[in-house]
């Protein structure tokens, strides 16, 4: 994955929902990954 900036559009993102985590992830309009989060869930 290259490293992004302010300026990278995104084209596709995709969202992945889980009990405990979500990850997105995003393609620009060359198909290569500009975005790639992973998150956990903090439930009380």
């Amino acid at each position: 994955m290259k490293q992004s900036n302010v300026n990278t559009k995104i084209s596709v993102l995709g969202n992945d929902l889980a009990k405990q985590s979500f990850q997105l992830h995003g393609v620009d309009d060359n198909e290569q990954t500009v975005l790639q989060k992973n998150h956990s869930v903090v439930r009380s």
